[in-house]
């Protein structure tokens, strides 16, 4: 800091010398004077020179990329990548929670990979009959169909999918106990991600980590907690799937009658769309006379930083 910037430069020396002593004593002077000659411009932590990367460049490690459930986000997304903070938004009522569900599924079986959960608005034995329900194709989390089971089907079920085949533990969640606070929310992620070795987690969802921060400011509480979950995704290398509410909208017809969705209809802050590697919403008319149009969740991409594609991705039928 006490040099203009270009006026230091770093000597490497060459193997096998301990320092320019070292050379001059055994008579290595034209050694030295080329090492001396070829030291490179000290460049601060965090500026690098292009041309002098062009290995790092050609060798760079590549993301992990898995498919979508769903072939229409596959299109527009190319897949979920490791790295990346994903998220999912929606108005209330309208799937959120089941489309979560079936990525926290989708990614137990089609992954190797451990997965972590923190869902803040449930125990963690609903998130766990959600996803073995799915598994199961009935509705676990319903006493009357978890009694139709016997203990052994449902410990199939689990085994099957909470254990691996070298009786390894793959899912981790969250068992908050009705008590959260931010900086304990976070300790437990970068836990899931580094402790369990979790590359995908699932966090469910903005709006109640928000309501464990002491700050009264709703927009300056999402821009610190988007800004401490994109780090978290670039320093560690985890995928990130979020869940997101969105405001409601002035006019008399809101998400749950079916509006379409923009960025702008994000809740709180713009940091969650800024920070966000990608955007997906979900818009329904549950208010629809036909039954079938009320049942119909629509999906649409707002934001895709890897692809630039954005706009309708697909359909979804919701079956009771």
């Amino acid at each position: 800091r006490l040099l203009k910037p270009n006026k230091a430069k770093i000597m490497v020396m060459p193997d096998g010398f301990k320092d320019s002593n070292d050379m001059l004593r055994q008579n290595q002077h034209e050694s030295f004077v080329n090492a001396w000659w070829n030291a490179k411009t000290y460049t601060p932590s965090g500026v690098l020179n292009v041309s002098q990367n062009r290995d790092k460049f050609h060798n760079r490690i590549k993301k992990k990329s898995i498919p979508y459930p769903w072939e229409g986000l596959n299109k527009k997304l190319e897949g979920l990548r490791q790295g990346e903070l994903i998220t999912l938004a929606g108005g209330t009522g309208l799937g959120k929670s089941s489309v979560t569900r079936e990525l926290e599924h989708w990614l137990i079986r089609q992954t190797e990979d451990n997965i972590g959960i923190i869902a803040l608005e449930e125990d963690w034995t609903r998130t766990v009959d959600g996803i073995l329900s799915i598994e199961a194709n009935a509705r676990l989390h319903i006493d009357s169909v978890r009694e139709s089971y016997s203990q052994e089907e449902i410990d199939i079920l689990f085994d099957d999918m909470f254990v691996d085949n070298d009786n390894n533990d793959r899912v981790w969640i969250h068992a908050h106990f009705g008590s959260n606070d931010i900086d304990g929310i976070f300790s437990k992620l970068r836990y899931m991600i580094i402790g369990c070795e979790c590359k995908w987690v699932v966090i469910d969802h903005l709006h109640m980590m928000v309501s464990a921060t002491l700050e009264g400011d709703e927009r300056r509480s999402i821009d610190s907690i988007m800004t401490r979950l994109r780090s978290l995704a670039e320093e560690t290398g985890a995928g990130l799937i979020l869940v997101s509410h969105l405001r409601r909208i002035d006019g008399n017809k809101g998400h749950e009658k079916g509006v379409e969705t923009d960025l702008s209809h994000l809740r709180g802050s713009q940091s969650i769309s800024q920070l966000s590697d990608c955007v997906i919403t979900l818009e329904r008319n549950q208010q629809a006379e036909n039954p079938e149009e009320a049942n119909i969740t629509k999906v649409r991409v707002l934001k895709s930083r890897y692809t630039g594609d954005t706009g309708m991705a697909l359909s979804l039928i919701h079956i009771s």
